[in-house]
């Protein structure tokens, strides 16, 4: 059984991670597109991460830096280029692979 404070603390850890994850990302965008797309457009972005110009490269840049910071490894026989193009996605695909 959960020790309730305990578990409060956990979920407001959780989400003091949350924006700090996702700042990350953005960060990584800007990047991984040689600031084509800024952070603060990658992280206000209403359309897909490609239409604002992160490019094929870009994104082959930013699936490196992901991989190596977090530790995680994209499937590519999956939907990891969809992710790549949504921060939300890229977000929730780290935070399941920890």
């Amino acid at each position: 059984m959960n020790h309730p404070v305990v578990a409060d603390h956990e979920e407001q850890h959780s989400m003091q991670e949350a924006p700090a994850l996702r700042e990350r990302l953005a960060a990584m965008v800007a990047w991984a597109s040689d600031g084509t797309v800024s952070a603060a457009e990658a992280l206000a972005a209403t359309v897909p991460l490609s239409a604002l110009g992160v490019t094929s490269l870009a994104q082959m840049r930013l699936i490196d830096a992901v991989e190596r910071e977090f530790g995680i490894e994209f499937d590519f026989s999956d939907d990891t280029v969809d992710v790549l193009n949504d921060l939300t996605a890229l977000e929730r695909r780290i935070t399941e692979a920890a």
